[in-house]
């Protein structure tokens, strides 16, 4: 046998072999290994290299490559297919390229220089069924490629093809199946995250406990949205107030509580999709900081400070009521949020919501108790002195070891008869205060009226009890009609003009103001008195609760009327408070909604 029959004998059989092994290579890899290989081994080539196209097919990707040839194998992982390169040359064409002269390759091709043992460079197009796939390069010693070798190198680039295809649709598998496993996994991460975060939250029964777990929230988070996290809620003043920070570097949360520590304050500002139950990403913090201001400047300057580039805000809502806000953030390039994160963070701001509800309504409840338990101690106390008095007086006139004239009697009886009034009085007062509490009030009642009729016929209910004193009214008649049951109005002007004149020198005048709010007239009734110590401000509406009068003497009452007053402005759908006067004294002050902009009802 000729050296000549025996070598390409030898060829086929190492091409059968590459074939062999092509059969069992079932990814792109493995493929372009056994082809660049192979083929170096069938058809004594020294180097090569097998490139694929990208998705966009603007590019090449190197998949594998072997020796040192720039004209067959490069190193630089990419190639654009613009580029002026013999594998570029031959997917744009989808022609076969055959050099078997150095010189043609330098005149061809400038920018590559062969290297010292290369002789004879071959690249052919990889496809299948007229789709081109990328493809596939090798250099040779020898100078002149026979037919065998080029037959050879024909029937493993048809080959690659197919295997490549094949190893194309075992990749789209194997990404499903690990998409799908990633899911899997991703959905087992967000429950055991849920269900740590409501453990959390359902082991902390009150707010005191709850600051805690909302700073345990906070740290669960970071396992999945980032290395920053907050978490604000909106107290009942309608400020923003920070439960909770936390920041995957140790060092940095140190820093971060030093900048941000634990309940601080800031205005509540209009949050726009927030306040709509919708998340807001900020793609770029230092770019777009007025979207962020949620946060308030504050916050924005220390995670500028920390390197947090990324926010994402979701509100923490429930029955269509925003009762706070979660954040995250991330400083890592290129990470951003996907919709199945605003998802995660939309599930554990749900679940916060409703923890704060629970929280709130706990606390009303308890608040509830403890006012009920008050007041029937205090109503108690008050029925049991006019009762004493009664009972002191008649087991007086019931005893027998002494004799009472006339007189004596007449004077015993009258007192009996003033507790008995005085009794009866503060049960109507009762009666009156739990009807309105329960709504007992009748909304057809209510009507439009103009503020200076209420004011004028509060008036009218005391003027006789105190004719003397100074009243200055600025109530413009222009005003517009408050929507309000007219009698119940005036009893409340009545009983604050009332309580005005108790506690303010008889000298001094007392104010009668209106005036415009947005949606509602406000009153405002100011004496020039010792005013009302800001600790009693919310508790002089509370029934029984009698401000110390200082150096006024003590006045007569039951110490229901403020309590009254602020029922009867609540069923009219308004708010009552007291303020200091600057000058001295104090301010009791209501709101009416203006008949106008008020849905009747």
């Amino acid at each position: 046998m000729s050296p000549e029959v025996a070598h390409a004998t030898d060829g086929v059989a190492r091409l059968e072999g590459v074939f062999a092994r092509l059969d069992r290579a079932i990814t792109s890899e493995q493929v372009a290994k056994v082809v660049v290989e192979g083929g170096c081994a069938a058809a004594a080539a020294n180097s090569g290299a097998l490139v694929l196209l990208n998705t966009e097919r603007t590019e090449l990707r190197v998949i594998h490559a072997v020796g040192d040839d720039p004209a067959s194998a490069t190193r630089t992982g990419t190639l654009a297919l613009s580029q002026r390169f013999p594998l570029c040359d031959v997917v744009r064409s989808r022609k076969e390229l055959w050099l078997t002269d150095p010189n043609v390759l330098a005149d061809a091709y400038p920018g590559i220089e062969a290297s010292g043992n290369a002789c004879a460079w071959a690249a052919l197009p990889l496809q299948i069924d007229g789709v081109i796939l990328g493809a596939v390069g090798w250099s040779f010693e020898r100078q002149w490629l026979t037919s065998v070798q080029r037959a050879s190198m024909r029937a493993l680039t048809e080959a690659a093809g197919v295997a490549l295809y094949r190893a194309g649709v075992f990749d789209s598998e194997r990404q499903v199946r690990m998409r799908a496993e990633l899911g899997a996994y991703d959905i087992v991460r967000q429950d055991r995250m849920m269900a740590a975060i409501s453990s959390t939250l359902d082991s902390a029964g009150d707010a005191e406990r709850g600051s805690k777990s909302l700073g345990l929230v906070a740290r669960l988070l970071l396992q999945r949205l980032g290395e920053w996290s907050c978490v604000q809620t909106i107290d009942e003043h309608g400020r923003l107030r920070q439960m909770a920070t936390a920041h995957a570097d140790p060092q940095k949360e140190q820093l971060l509580h030093q900048l941000l520590p634990d309940g601080i304050t800031s205005p509540r500002k209009p949050l726009g999709l927030l306040d709509r139950g919708l998340p807001v990403l900020v793609e770029n913090i230092e770019m777009d900081s007025t979207r962020t201001g949620v946060l308030g400047r504050r916050h924005v300057e220390a995670l500028r400070m920390l390197g947090v580039q990324r926010v994402l805000l979701v509100p923490m809502r429930i029955h269509g009521q925003t009762l706070g806000v979660l954040s995250v953030g991330t400083g890592r390039g290129g990470l951003t949020y996907s919709q199945s994160d605003q998802s995660v963070a939309d599930r554990v701001a749900r679940r916060c919501a409703a923890w704060l509800e629970y929280v709130r309504w706990r606390q009303i409840a308890e608040r509830a108790n403890q006012a009920r338990e008050d007041f029937v101690a205090a109503t108690s106390h008050e029925l049991r002195t006019p009762l004493s008095h009664i009972k002191g007086f008649v087991s007086t006139l019931r005893t027998n070891d002494a004799a009472w004239d006339a007189t004596t009697r007449d004077d015993f009886l009258a007192e009996i008869e003033h507790e008995a009034d005085r009794l009866a009085s503060l049960v109507d007062i009762l009666l009156d205060l739990s009807r309105i509490d329960s709504g007992g009030l009748d909304p057809a009642q209510r009507r439009p009226v103009a503020p200076v009729s209420l004011v004028a016929a509060g008036i009218d209910r005391v003027r006789t009890s105190f004719p003397d004193r100074r009243l200055e009214l600025h109530v413009a008649p222009e005003l517009p009609a408050v929507l309000a049951d007219a009698s119940q109005v005036e009893r409340v002007v009545a009983n604050l003009l009332d309580n005005a004149a108790k506690y303010s020198p008889q000298s001094e005048p007392i104010t009668i103001e209106a005036h415009i709010d947005g949606r509602f007239v406000v009153f405002r009734i100011e004496d020039r008195g010792l005013g009302v110590p800001p600790e009693h401000a919310e508790r002089i509406f509370e029934p029984f609760f009698r401000e110390p009068t200082g150096a006024y003497p003590a006045k007569p009452g039951t110490g229901l009327g403020l309590a009254i007053c602020r029922s009867i402005i609540r069923s009219q759908r308004g708010r009552i408070w007291t303020e200091q006067r600057p000058g001295g004294g104090a301010v009791m002050a209501f709101t009416l909604p203006m008949a106008m902009t008020t849905e009747k009802g």
